[in-house]
């Protein structure tokens, strides 16, 4: 919910959209002080020093999880080994998503779309970094592919929820030539 940005703004108002003890006291709500957050709707909320009520028009608490743009998503994770007779191939990789907003604490859930098995798991399935682990064999010519999917559910403990997948695939090549 935002905060009304013209006509009447109560201090319960302010209360029920930041939270806050009683009595109120407008010292509780500095940006960036921890009820309020420091982003770009807050900026008329000063950080210290004399704030007034009618600073909070337009203000709010919640900020939008959003995914940091420079880490695609989903992501495309490719591994691939070769070898002469057989191949073998086994890749450790840590991801997780990189991303702000939300409140922390922040809870993630990793949930295998496909693909899992003895050889293809994530391990630590409760973090926001996670080890994902891969094996391909191929005892003969030809090749073998793997490949797992893993979705990240983020939920921040102002209720806001955000979704993010990782792809994996894992290829051996054997060429007897």
């Amino acid at each position: 919910m935002t905060l009304p940005s013209s006509g009447p703004l109560s201090f319960s108002a302010l209360q029920g959209e930041f939270g806050g003890s009683n009595p109120i006291s407008l010292s509780e709500y500095y940006r960036g002080g921890g009820l309020v957050p420091n982003i770009s709707a807050n900026s008329s909320v000063p950080t210290s020093g004399i704030a007034h009520l009618s600073n909070f028009y337009g203000t709010k608490k919640q900020v939008p999880i959003t995914f940091d743009p420079s880490t695609p998503n989903p992501f495309d994770v490719e591994h691939s080994t070769s070898g002469f007779g057989s191949a073998f191939g086994s890749w450790d990789d840590v991801f997780g998503p990189i991303f702000t907003g939300g409140q922390a604490p922040f809870t993630f859930s990793w949930t295998n779309i496909f693909g899992a098995g003895p050889t293809m798991r994530c391990s630590n399935t409760g973090i926001q970094f996670p080890t994902f682990h891969g094996e391909v064999f191929q005892g003969g010519v030809g090749t073998s592919t793997a490949a797992m999917r893993w979705n990240c559910h983020i939920a921040s403990s102002d209720g806001q929820t955000a979704d993010f997948v990782v792809d994996f695939g894992y290829s051996a090549e054997v060429d007897n030539d």
